[in-house]
């Protein structure tokens, strides 16, 4: 059941439109719960731009992971997710009346298997340090 229109000062959406098939309907119904002046925060991926878990297969374990990766993006496309969604979302906001759109993306180049860490600058970062770090067992460095 969709919200009461203009219900809410903030609407948070994490990692979601990019599954929903009726991307724009979600979206609207999102614009639609705002109050005047409120703010829409939508976070989503745009994993296109980063198809290998491994820029370098090193090795078993990089490979691995990559297959992984390729298995993973091909059953999310066949179950209608749209991989190349973030990188159309600043253009959908505007469409949908929002104003002050802003975007900003990140670019991860290492994961587990790679070997490669980042270091922890920001509390997003740590978190996602984390991951890496439980994702480790499964692909460990070469």
């Amino acid at each position: 059941m969709p919200p009461q229109p203009g219900a809410f000062d903030l609407v948070h959406a994490r990692l979601v439109l990019v599954h929903v098939p009726d991307r724009a309907r979600a979206l609207a119904t999102m614009v639609a719960a705002l109050r005047p002046g409120g703010r829409l925060l939508v976070e989503d991926a745009d994993t296109e731009l980063q198809p290998l878990a491994c820029l370098d297969e090193a090795g078993p374990a990089q490979q691995r992971a990559n297959r992984l990766r390729r298995a993973v993006r091909e059953l999310m496309t066949r179950r209608g997710a749209d991989l190349r969604y973030g990188r159309t979302l600043p253009r959908a906001l505007r469409a949908a009346g929002l104003v002050d759109v802003a975007a900003a993306g990140c670019f991860p180049v290492g994961w587990p298997a790679t070997g490669w860490r980042p270091r922890a600058a920001s509390a997003g970062c740590r978190a996602r340090t984390r991951r890496w770090r439980r994702c480790r067992r499964w692909c460990p460095p070469a």
